[in-house]
């Protein structure tokens, strides 16, 4: 979850705006533009938060390869 803010962060950063995040449950959630957004941490990404909060920063994100969902656990299985 915290590589998905990131991105989001990132975003907003580069387009001179700023959103606060945090984590409610099993949402995750976010003010941005004096709105509240919330967001199943299952499905929480770049693209659904651009969609919410009206914020498209042109950026594309870069995954690791299969079977690694995350960079974190492609570091922790040594693969770097």
């Amino acid at each position: 979850m915290s590589g998905r803010v990131t991105d989001c962060k990132v975003a907003t950063w580069q387009l001179g705006k700023n959103a606060r995040f945090s984590l409610v449950d099993d949402h995750g959630e976010f003010y941005c533009n004096k709105k509240k957004y919330r967001i199943p941490v299952s499905i929480f990404s770049l693209n659904r938060f651009e969609k919410l909060s009206g914020i498209r920063a042109g950026i594309r994100t870069h995954k690791p390869k299969a079977p690694f969902e995350t960079f974190y656990q492609f570091f922790t299985n040594g693969l770097i």
